[in-house]
């Protein structure tokens, strides 16, 4: 979540204009929240979280969780944990306790002899040294002598030595990036032995007194058990350290801003305390003089009273859920901690035997603890093995660090620079020629970090070229020595004699955390509360979570009632969410340009930032479109910003002629400001670096450039910079300012007439005048019917009363691309925004009306189930299919829950079904579509065809054929053989027919050649068969067709997994089962994990999980699954499938869904 800060005083023109004109935003949003609470079609949770701008689902999910209830777990165990233990402490049992466990644990994983002797032998092997060297010694003295050399350290000739050994350091570049790749033996034995050589000798040298008074110590152990049986009552699992868990996951999710809800519902309230201004708004001089225009606002004001307390709630509950969300962040380790031994101690179960365990223990314990404990040396002769294992390891972790450290390829490239150079012989002139080479320094770095490298290599080489000499009979020795050493004698009489370790530390353990729980509730500050002593701060993260909970509950619950009160004045504000959304969007992205206007100075600080931030903005910041931005040169990104300034100080010396500030003015203003492009793909970037220096702040001290760097994006992290992806919305608030004002007009009565109509009794004139006007307006319609737009409107309404389906089928062809927007059909990208204007604009331009989303319903089944009384109103009155069938065999109707008048929606699906009874017996025409002209034809040609013949075509028609595909192919011109059929030879082909492009004949080409008017007669040529191994398919225009209308789709229901081990047309595969309806597995489906029984919706006949595989596969258990679940197919199988469209619907009334999670 972010809360926008309006403490900044800005100037200048823009913010005028802008400061006037969000009154109008902010009072119509405010009308349009008010109608939809009185009309009971709101979702006030949708509302809240807007304002808060926190994703919605996430934020829903944290108020189910009960913090109240959780909070007494929290302070009982507090309460608890000071009765039981006061002031003291276990640290040192704990230490004690856990080096005992390690210790009893190394005497069963003591080597035998044989095993010790194995790991000499592999030792000795001829291969081992050269294998675990990496790189051969002459190649890394090179290295170590060359850089001595340029140090003045040694000879001058060293250098040239190195350049003239280029090749053999390459190679040894090459076993470096290949170093896992190399099989070692692991030794095991040895590092065995000398993990318990170091254990005896750290105990025999620091531990020996305190496990000689253990016995003591567990009797004082025994005290704490005995008070903590006194008082503890065991308690049900609270679950309190899962809900941590997910509340770290929602946090995540509502701190991140890409997942903020988009402006709709309050789009008019973009700023803190933007709610809490409305009241005012109204009385405002503004408001009084341009929009109510002398008339009396005290209805209106008594409509909206109700905000001004609703912006006071609204900010205490930002300020609850900031500390909330504050605490959680600052404080995340300790909550995380802390829950989890809370979780630990309401797991622990043994308090009951705790003391008959302890009364055992320390009998064993004295029994077994028996041996003295003398100090020595106990590795003693195993001194090479030991410095073998140390130094290979060493080697190993520098390769790692290497390989994350540099960029071989650049080193590489470097290098070859270095090859080509003629070194003088002076020291200080080669340092010169060598220093000229690009990114020397990266190299640089790199040879003196293998000096480090070079010692390993030594050691190990020396360590190594004494294995000749080792004697078995030496490490025999250490082996016997170690075992008969005090320690591990006492040890294993502890093992032998039943010491229950793993019980005796769990009880140890849930004493230790019962008393961490209490000091950290009681005793400490904090980094969040630094100057507060005794701050219960485990326990105030769930104060915090419980007000900020009950916050949001009493602001929902006053909206609520704030839909209680009647006031017609704002119901009959027609479209007023609708057109809130519209204005507000464009307003928001206004306010924008302005804050950028008046931050301009911010916006230039930004390119000043240190090489050091700017390295971290760079490598680190987790957005790409940031990292990549500012990866761009100095010199780039700065001409980027003064290019924006320059734009924005134009434009606020243009606006600065818009003084008026009447509503003439601002649709002015916003055209204006639709010039500014911004910041192309930059968006909100300056809060992701802001959020990615606050992260290194809680990691550790920033230094000065990066608080300052933090302090200026901090200011510039509300504005959205790239102004050209958003000019629609300037566009479209321009375009709803007419319709603004009428309705504004009408609430104050400012639409009627001023003055009287005078009428004249003579009949005569009254008759010469009515035919004059037939006369002139029967001659306007028949010049108008001359011209290519009047012909376009007559044909339209001509087809739409008399039209035949023929009529319409030729048209629909287009639909795809027609009704395509960003690659989306706009009309049920409308519906799924809650778009009235958009679904109305896109049903009378004749957009294909009974289109299905890939979940499986049309339009209408969308609007109905989501309660949108307006949409669906404009698609029935369109001619919307109130009969079609949506994937779970429901009319539209039917999607209005049974129990409505349970749900938050209650108003609106009443309004809903109100609709449907009021056409039940109505019949709507189906609007004409729209030609598609060949102008917008898209067209590719088959890299098969007569390259002359292509040629000729792409010379004629140079304008719509594109040379390679794209996204917005039209058409895919193809050979055919002497029955007019394609074959289909690659998954690509497979693509476009069963993505709707047109498929045409090669015949179109030379045809046209000769008659280039045929372009438009793409329909006679069009291919209808296609031939795949063999298998000849006549469903090409019907794969067409089907995509044109965007009809059920194909694969709804479907759920694919490739278990081929490599798969080349993974890409192509996903892409057909994605824009067929269809889910792409991420792992293998386990049908216990989705409805058993359940059948894609077009093909009832088949299993709904498709496994893809290769025929090398034993997948029997899956094909003879008993509840007919998987599907088994091959690539050429499923190609088959595909092209056969052969469908067989699931006619059951009461449909099960595959997945409970298809819903649309």
């Amino acid at each position: 979540m972010r809360i926008v800060s309006n403490s900044l005083i800005f100037s200048g023109a823009l913010l005028s204009i802008y400061k006037d004109f969000f009154i109008l935003a902010r009072i119509t949003n405010a009308i349009a929240l008010q109608s939809g609470s009185i009309q009971k079609n709101l979702n006030i949770r949708d509302v809240i979280t807007e304002l808060l701008k926190a994703h919605t689902e996430s934020f829903t999910e944290l108020m189910e969780f009960e913090p109240e209830k959780l909070l007494p777990t929290v302070q009982y165990i507090a309460v608890k944990g000071k009765e039981v233990f006061g002031d003291e402490g276990l640290g040192e049992i704990i230490d004690l306790t856990k080096e005992l466990e390690a210790g009893m644990k190394q005497v069963q994983m003591l080597p035998t002899k044989e095993e010790l002797n194995n790991d000499v032998l592999e030792a000795k092997k001829e291969n081992f040294l050269n294998d675990s060297l990496i790189c051969v010694v002459e190649t890394v003295d090179l290295v170590d002598y060359y850089n001595k050399a340029m140090r003045g350290e040694r000879p001058v000739n060293d250098i040239q030595n190195f350049k003239d050994g280029l090749d053999s350091f390459r190679v040894c570049l090459e076993s470096i990036q290949n170093y896992k790749n190399v099989k070692l033996p692991r030794l095991e034995a040895s590092r065995k032995l000398k993990a318990a050589g170091n254990y005896v000798e750290k105990i025999s040298q620091t531990k020996s007194k305190e496990f000689k008074s253990f016995s003591k110590t567990i009797s004082k152990i025994k005290e704490f058990t005995l008070s903590a049986k006194k008082i503890w009552t065991t308690r049900q699992p609270s679950g309190i350290y899962n809900t941590i868990i997910r509340i770290e996951e929602l946090l995540g999710i509502l701190s991140d801003h890409e997942k903020e809800p988009k402006p709709n519902l309050c789009a008019g309230f973009p700023g803190e305390d933007d709610v809490e201004k409305v009241t005012s708004d109204v009385k405002s001089e503004w408001f009084q003089k341009n929009i109510a225009r002398g008339k009396s606002t005290s209805e209106l004001e008594k409509a909206l009273a109700p905000y001004e307390k609703i912006g006071r709630e609204l900010k205490k509950l930002k300020a609850s859920y900031q500390e909330f969300h504050d605490i959680f962040i600052y404080q995340k380790d300790l909550v995380h901690r802390m829950s989890g031994k809370i979780s630990d101690i309401e797991k622990y179960g043994g308090l009951n035997n705790a003391i008959p365990l302890l009364d055992d223990s320390g009998k064993i314990f004295e029994q077994s603890w028996i041996e003295n404990i003398i100090e020595d040396d106990y590795l003693k002769g195993f001194d090479m093995m030991l410095g073998v294992i140390y130094q290979r390891d060493e080697i190993q972790n520098f390769c790692a660090e290497l390989i994350e450290t540099f960029e071989f390829d650049a080193i590489n490239t470097t290098l070859n620079h270095f090859e080509g150079l003629k070194l003088p012989t002076n020291l200080g002139d080669i340092k010169k020629e060598i220093q000229k080479i690009p990114d020397y320094s990266t190299l640089e770095a790199f040879l003196n970090t293998f000096s480090k490298f070079a010692t390993s290599q030594t050691d190990l080489y020396r360590y190594s070229s004494q294995r000749g000499s080792w004697n078995d009979r030496v490490f025999d020795a250490t082996l016997k020595k170690i075992k008969d050493s005090g320690v591990m004698k006492n040890l294993e009489n502890l093992n032998i004699n039943g010491f229950k370790i793993v019980e005796f530390r769990e009880l140890v353990q849930f004493l230790e955390d019962l008393r961490e729980s209490n000091l950290q509730e009681s005793n400490q500050k904090t980094a969040y509360f630094p100057d507060k002593d005794n701050y219960p701060k485990f326990g105030k993260f769930f104060e915090a979570y419980a007000n900020m909970k009950n916050s949001t509950l009493k602001i929902e619950n006053f909206i609520k009632k704030m839909g209680t009160i009647p006031s017609q004045i704002v119901v009959d504000f027609k479209n007023s969410l609708a057109l809130s959304t519209q204005f507000g969007r464009g307003m928001k992205v206004y306010r924008d340009i302005a804050y950028a206007y008046s931050l301009r100075d911010q916006l230039l600080k930004s390119m000043e930032y240190s090489e050091e931030v700017n390295k971290a903005i760079q490598e680190n910041n987790n957005h790409q479109h940031v990292a990549q931005f500012w990866k761009s040169t100095d010199t780039d990104r700065k001409k980027a910003f003064e290019e924006l300034i320059e734009n924005l100080e134009n434009l606020n010396s243009e606006s600065e002629q818009f003084s008026s500030r009447d509503l003439q003015t601002l649709h002015a203003a916003l055209i204006k400001a639709v010039g500014v492009k911004g910041i192309h793909g930059f968006e909100q970037g300056f809060q992701d670096i802001s959020h990615q220096l606050e992260a290194l702040a809680l990691k550790s001290q920033l230094s000065d450039d990066f608080k300052e760097a933090l302090e200026n994006s901090k200011l510039l992290e509300d504005l959205d910079l790239d102004f050209a992806a958003q000019k629609g919305y300037l566009h479209a608030a321009s375009l709803s300012i007419d319709d603004i004002k009428l309705q504004y007009d009408v609430m104050f009565g400012l639409n009627e007439g001023d003055g009287k109509t005078i009428r004249h009794a003579y009949l005569a004139v009254i008759g010469i005048s009515i035919a004059i006007i037939l006369l002139v307006l029967i001659a306007a319609l028949v010049i108008f019917g001359l011209t290519e737009k009047g012909k376009t409107k007559y044909k339209n309404l001509y087809l739409f009363y008399f039209g035949k389906p023929a009529d319409f089928e030729k048209r629909w062809r287009y639909s795809l691309f027609m009704d395509r927007q960003d690659g989306k059909n706009a009309l049920i990208d409308a519906v799924r925004e809650i778009n009235a204007m958009n679904v109305a604009k896109e049903a009378k331009r004749g957009a294909y009306i009974n289109v299905y989303s890939l979940y499986g319903n049309t339009a209408l089944h969308m609007a109905t189930k989501r309660g949108y009384p307006e949409i669906v109103e404009v698609l029935i009155k369109n001619g919307a299919d109130r009969t079609l069938l949506n994937a779970q065999n429901k009319t539209p109707e039917q999607m209005i829950p049974d129990k409505y008048q349970e749900t938050e929606k209650a108003g609106r699906y009443e309004q809903v079904e109100k609709i449907y009874q009021k056409y039940r017996n109505k019949k709507f025409r189906i609007r004409v579509p729209e030609v598609f002209p060949s102008s917008s034809f898209h067209i590719f040609i088959d890299d098969k065809l007569d390259l002359e013949l292509v040629n000729a075509f792409m010379l004629q028609h140079k304008s719509i054929v594109t040379p390679t595909l794209i996204p917005t192919t039209t058409h895919f011109i193809t050979k055919t053989d002497s029955d007019g059929a394609c074959e289909v030879d690659s998954f690509e082909t497979l693509f476009w027919i069963l993505s709707g492009v047109i498929i045409v004949k090669d015949t179109w080409i030379t045809d046209c050649l000769k008659d280039p008017k045929l372009i438009n007669k793409d329909s006679q040529y069009l291919v209808e068969k296609v031939k795949f191994k063999g298998s000849v398919y006549s469903t090409v225009t019907q794969w067409t067709e089907a995509m044109a209308k965007s009809t059920m789709p194909y694969l709804h229901g479907v759920y694919m997994a490739v278990v081929t081990p490599e798969c080349s047309n993974l890409i192509h595969l996903t892409a057909v089962v994605n824009n067929h309806g269809g889910v792409v597995c991420e792992t293998f489906p386990d049908k216990e994990q989705f409805n058993v029984g359940a059948r894609p919706y077009l093909h009832s006949n088949l299993g709904p999980f498709f496994l893809i595989h290769d025929g090398k596969i034993d997948l029997e258990v899956y094909r003879n699954d008993p509840d007919k679940m998987y599907t088994l197919f091959t690539e050429d199988e499923f190609i088959h499938f595909m092209l056969a469209r052969v469908i067989t619907v699931d006619t059951s009334p009461d449909l099960k869904q595959v997945s409970n999670e298809m819903e649309d």
